[in-house]
């Protein structure tokens, strides 16, 4: 409606609302104040809470609030808005009474400047009581996060770290109480629903979540805690059961009673560790009854039997000392009868060795040798008893008894044993010496018995002196010995293993009897037929079998060692095929093998076996030669292979190209054979092996030759390829097709270009080739971007240059010349007329250079001219202040490429400057002095009917080159830089070449490579090693005298 204005047509502002009343009990708004202790009935303020939030857990485990507390004052500000809405929805209406009719169906919001002041003013102090009361819910938040072991601690893994740190009980009872009061105080002190004056903040989730894992915790240590106690519990029982077992147990023996009875004294001591054992069990009870656990009535019985068990143990250890009193009497009596009986039996073994005395018939020495063996045996049992004996005496305190007279007994029936035991050895073996298959004697194990039987025998005789019986044994087996011994040497000669049938043969025909090594062969036959009259032959014989068998040994080792040895087929990058590696180890046993077989055929002993070792001779060449084949056409497969996988290649040289693929299919079918079964003699048996590689290779030594003959072809059209190597040559010549794929080759024959642009800004344009990949201008390492001129254009796509790239190269080296003698006659032209400043700005940079040298080298000689050396001298002073220009402009904004013009142009002027103030102090007035005419200086020249820029030291001249350098650094001019400069440039102008020489890193050749830039010359560095030779320097030659470029041949002494 419409409201009665203070004056005419006025209206009145709406009122704010009133402010609610002050103090702390009715203060709508929050303050930053502390909360109190106790929260059971939260913060109120006269008006009821309007917003109900709750505290909750976030995924990753910290208190937050939901819907967060951003989130309640953009609804609270929100409703304001809500309202205004909300009125415009209202509808009019009439009262009929007065008959008043409304304006229009629905009321007029509210609006105006007045209007939207209240607004924002309402919006803001809600906004701000919405804040202001923030501060509780907030506060609420820091009162439960003083509790962080209650928040943060993830129970289960806390609880399991604090099992494997084995914390002492009382530790374990304290954590227990830490989170339970903590769980305590947050009950206690927050309730579920927290009045904060505008807030009601739900806590119950959060209350209730805490409590539970304070119960979990004290649940998990708790139940921890109980089955240590039941495995402590156990573990007594068990302890205490082996004791009284140990203290019941009845003894079999002395030794046995003896540990016993120290087992009933030293007791003690372990059942008062096992009594300490059940009071810690008892703590650990303790501790679950006071915090209510409920323990298993099975643990508790565990415990009780476990705390009984001492008194039993006392019981029963009381019970043992007089039951092992009675063993111990008892066994003393049994120790006295075994002393008797053991008297006897030792009588008995004296009677046996004593016998031994009177034995004198050989024929029964095996017999003997088996009484010898018992009576040995008695002799052992007997120390061995003799040794119990004395150590129950021991026990008992008993005086020792001495047995020495076992030793005795001992020591005097051992010649006699040895007598007996070898007679009956020598009994048993001489029948199978003397009727026994003769291929069946060992030789050495015979001389061994008999030469160590004789020296027994020897000894035997004069130990028995005076003892008939013995000795005469003893004479008699010497005897026996010394007859047979002259038979040694014939045994060891026919029963070398290097004896073969023609060995046999050999003897036979000597004999005259027919001499074979079959199971009828007896040394006795060989005896009665004489043989020992043919010793000499039967010797020599021998010792040619042992040798020629040695040669066999040999042999079969070679082969032997041959058999396990495998070729190492590694796959060759993504080639699909293997190439050989690591076969070292082969070609030294190779080359070792060799040696050796070329001696033995050298020896006479080999003959025999000559086919043999001739036919491994042969073979072991064979593998030679193979590997060396194998090696040789495997380093230039490994060359040609990536070269005739470029599609390029195989265009340009088809026959090469058909030539190689042969090759590569029969060492593809090679090295998958030899992959398949690498075992080194085995490859070696592929048919026709060698010859395939010789073939091979002849064929790869054509590709090579026509290889070069084309490299050499392309090297003709573009001579800076001569300072390419084959590879790096090879690697553009094989990206022909596509133009784009040779630009990042480029600074391998341009230096300073590194890049160029194409008219086909876009690759998409480029693909569509033809006139879209016209270079149009080149770009330097450093970026700097210098147009190509119209007049020589660069056209890598068009049907003359199509697949050549030496053509379209060659293109870009005269456009690049061209380009740069354009530009340098337009900047030549400008100069003058430009801000020197600003001129430095717009030029390429090589180019700013040669025009700055060029106006000082005619500024300086006009002055000369006209003003002697008052001229020269104003000059210096023009100098000084071009380069405060510079210097100023230095220090303002400037682009990457002018920053790198200026540091170049700044080392020259200040060279020119110097030479300007070395003529003022020598008073030069005259061009032609020498002062002056031995600095290098620029001009401007006519040259094949073109302007160009010549380059003068004293009567010394080089056409300056306009090779693209770049936009790079230029060298720090010193005198004896001036001095090599002139040195160069009279030798250059003379055809002569310059050698500076002095101390590594004094400048040689950067001075040689900063006057190429000078005079814009390609110039060519290579480092030398002791790897050059004249076909090299031939390739640099070529290149040097076809295109014109300097070379520096660097270290070349």
């Amino acid at each position: 409606g419409e409201g009665e204005g203070e004056g005419e047509g006025g209206s009145k502002p709406p009122t704010a609302p009133p402010a609610a009343p002050a103090g702390p009990a009715g203060n709508w708004f929050g303050e930053e104040e502390e909360l109190p202790e106790d929260l059971t009935l939260g913060v109120r303020s006269e008006h009821r809470a309007m917003f109900l939030i709750d505290l909750k857990y976030d995924p990753e485990g910290r208190l937050v609030l939901e819907p967060s507390l951003e989130k309640v004052e953009e609804v609270a500000v929100s409703v304001i808005s809500d309202l205004v809405e909300a009125t415009k929805q209202i509808v009019s209406f009439q009262v009929d009474v007065i008959n008043a009719k409304p304006s229009a169906t629905h009321l007029e919001p509210c609006s105006g400047e007045d209007f939207d002041r209240l607004m924002s003013d309402c919006i803001a102090r809600v906004r701000s009581s919405v804040q202001d009361n923030a501060f509780g819910p907030r506060s609420l938040v820091r009162e439960f996060e003083k509790y962080p072991f209650l928040i943060e601690t993830n129970v289960d893994t806390y609880v399991n770290d604090w099992i494997e740190a084995a914390h002492p009980l009382m530790e374990s009872k304290a954590e227990i109480e830490r989170f339970l009061t903590g769980s305590e105080a947050v009950q206690t002190r927050f309730a579920s629903d927290t009045v904060l004056r505008m807030y009601v903040v739900s806590c119950a989730e959060t209350k209730t979540m805490l409590y539970n894992k304070a119960m979990k915790l004290k649940s998990l240590m708790l139940t921890q805690i109980a089955a240590e106690a039941r495995e402590q519990s156990g573990t007594m029982v068990q302890s205490f059961s082996g004791i009284l077992d140990k203290l019941q147990e009845s003894p079999e023996d002395p030794e046995q009673l003896a540990i016993l009875q120290d087992y009933v004294k030293d007791c003690d001591q372990e059942v008062e560790e096992l009594a300490r054992e059940i009071g810690k069990a008892r703590e650990k009870l303790d501790l679950l009854e006071a915090f209510g656990f409920d323990v298993d009535r099975e643990d508790f019985e565990l415990y009780w039997q476990a705390y009984s068990k001492p008194r039993e143990v006392d019981t029963m250890r009381k019970a043992a000392i007089p039951r092992q009193e009675e063993d111990r009497i008892k066994f003393m009596q049994k120790l006295q009868e075994a002393a008797n009986e053991f008297q006897k039996e030792l009588q008995s073994i004296d009677t046996d060795v004593n016998n031994f005395f009177t034995y004198n018939d050989l024929e029964q020495a095996e017999e003997y040798s088996g009484q010898v063996m018992v009576l040995n045996q008695r002799l052992l049992e007997a120390a061995e008893q003799a040794q119990v004996v004395n150590g129950r005496e021991k026990l008992f305190d008993f005086p020792q008894t001495s047995f020495d007279e076992i030793e005795s007994m001992a020591q005097v029936f051992k010649p006699y044993a040895d007598l007996w035991s070898i007679a009956s050895e020598f009994q048993k073996s001489f029948p199978n010496w003397m009727y026994g298959p003769f291929n069946t004697l060992d030789a050495e194990q015979i001389d061994t018995n008999v030469n160590t039987w004789w020296k027994f025998a020897w000894r035997a005789e004069k130990t028995f002196d005076g003892k008939a019986e013995p000795q005469s044994v003893a004479a008699t087996l010497k005897e026996r010995l010394d007859t047979f011994k002259p038979n040694l040497p014939l045994i060891a000669a026919l029963r070398n293993p290097g004896m073969r049938d023609r060995h046999w043969t050999k003897l036979s025909a000597e004999v005259g009897e027919t001499i074979y090594p079959d199971v009828s062969l007896t040394l006795k036959y060989l005896l009665e037929i004489d043989i020992n009259k043919h010793e000499q032959f039967i010797t020599t014989l021998s010792e040619q079998a042992a040798k020629e068998y040695g040669f066999e040994r040999t042999l079969d080792k070679m082969k032997t060692e041959w058999r396990d040895l495998q070729f190492e087929f590694s796959p060759y990058k993504d080639s699909g095929t293997y190439v050989l590696k690591g076969i070292e180890e082969t070609v030294m046993l190779l080359d070792d093998q060799i040696v050796k077989v070329q001696a033995m055929r050298g020896s006479p002993y080999a003959k025999p076996l000559e086919a043999v070792v001739v036919e491994w001779s042969n073979k072991l060449v064979y593998m030679q030669d193979v590997l060396e084949e194998w090696l040789k056409c495997q380093k230039t497969w490994l060359y040609l292979e990536p070269i005739f996988a470029s599609p390029d290649i195989m265009r340009q040289m088809p026959t090469e190209g058909r030539r190689f693929q042969k090759v590569d299919q029969m060492w593809r079918s090679t090295m998958q054979t030899g992959a398949d079964a690498p075992a080194v003699m085995q490859v070696m048996t592929i048919d026709n092996l060698k010859q395939h590689f010789v073939e091979a290779n002849k064929t790869l030594d054509l590709v090579q030759k026509g290889l070069n003959d084309y490299l050499e072809t392309k090297r003709s059209a573009f001579p800076r390829f001569y300072f390419l190597s084959n590879d790096e040559l090879l690697d553009i010549l094989s990206e022909t097709k596509d133009p784009r794929r040779v630009v990042p080759h480029m600074p391998k024959c341009f230096e300073g270009i590194c890049g160029v642009k194409m008219k086909g800004e876009k690759e998409e344009e480029q693909a569509q080739g033809g006139e879209w990949l016209n270079i149009t201008h080149m770009v330097s390492g450093e970026g700097e971007v210098v147009a190509l001129s119209n007049q020589a254009p660069v056209e890598p796509d068009a049907d003359r240059n199509r697949g050549n790239v030496e053509r379209w190269l060659l293109e870009m080296e005269g456009s690049m010349r061209v380009s740069l003698r354009e530009i340098g006659v337009d900047a030549i032209g400008k100069y003058k007329q430009s801000v020197r400043t600003q001129f430095v700005q717009e030029w390429t940079g090589m180019i700013v250079l040669a025009a700055d040298c060029l106006y000082w080298t005619r500024d300086v000689e006009e002055s000369m001219k006209a003003h002697g050396v008052e001229g020269v001298r104003k000059m210096e002073q023009q100098m000084v202040q071009e380069l405060a220009d510079i210097v100023e402009l230095v220090r303002g904004e400037l682009s990457k490429q002018a920053r790198l013009i200026i540091g170049a142009m700044v080392v020259l002027d200040v060279h020119n400057k110097d030479v300007t103030a070395l003529l003022v102090q020598s008073k030069v007035s005259s061009p032609a002095q020498f002062d002056w005419n031995s600095q290098l200086r620029y001009y401007q020249e006519t040259i094949d009917g073109k302007d160009a820029i010549m380059t003068r030291m004293m009567n010394a001249s080089l056409a300056y080159s306009y090779e693209y350098l770049g936009n790079s650094m230029r060298l720090v001019v010193t005198p004896l830089t001036d001095r090599c400069y002139r040195t160069l440039m009279g030798a250059l102008h003379l055809s002569l070449g310059g050698a500076p020489e002095g101390p590594a890193g004094t400048g040689k050749t950067e001075t040689v490579k900063d006057l190429s830039k000078a005079v814009a010359k390609q110039c060519v560095v290579f480092n030398c090693s002791d790897g050059l030779d004249y076909l090299a320097m031939a390739k640099f030659f070529k290149g040097l005298a076809s295109c014109g470029a300097w070379a520096c041949f660097d270290e070349f002494n």
